[in-house]
């Protein structure tokens, strides 16, 4: 499909990682290993703070949608 290049940094995180690739009305979808979705949230930028301090620690999943469609795919670790 048209997958688009999704970057987040700082990878691995300790507070906030920066999502970048992304446009306004994008809906980011985090998950955790066991596929459970920890938080969802709506962009109106190209790019979002994501604050994951107060996640535990392990290898977290962002994928990006944009009109119902998964268009991308990251995977971040949080220390």
């Amino acid at each position: 499909g048209n997958a688009i290049k999704i970057l987040a940094y700082p990878n691995p995180v300790i507070s906030t990682v920066t999502i970048s690739g992304i446009q306004a009305g994008d809906v980011l979808v985090v998950t955790n290993n066991e596929g459970k979705v920890i938080r969802s949230v709506n962009v109106n930028a190209n790019t979002y703070e994501l604050p994951m301090q107060q996640l535990g620690s392990g290898v977290y999943n962002i994928a990006v949608l944009r009109n119902q469609q998964r268009v991308g795919n990251t995977t971040v670790v949080k220390q």
